[in-house]
């Protein structure tokens, strides 16, 4: 089985996100936007960071054997869900 890493945002380099977020089948679950950039990846990954800073949210990046495989979290959205 492989190893499954969850770290903080600000460990990931954005180069290796854009891939991830840029890919069609992912695009498919995503409310529609424009593809990202150098720029608005930036942007969405340091709102990221702020959401994880909110108490009781979490938002990791997700590797899968070393490899950059997603994103997941508990934000606001999701919490305003559960009550």
């Amino acid at each position: 089985m492989s190893e499954i890493e969850f770290l903080c945002f600000n460990q990931v380099n954005p180069e290796d996100f854009m891939r991830v977020v840029n890919e069609e089948s992912l695009r498919t679950h995503l409310i529609d936007h424009p593809y990202f950039d150098a720029n608005s990846l930036q942007a969405w990954m340091g709102d990221k960071i702020k959401t994880d800073e909110i108490q009781s949210c979490r938002i990791r990046v997700v590797y899968i054997g070393g490899a950059l495989a997603g994103w997941c979290g508990i934000q606001p959205d999701v919490l305003m869900a559960l009550n």
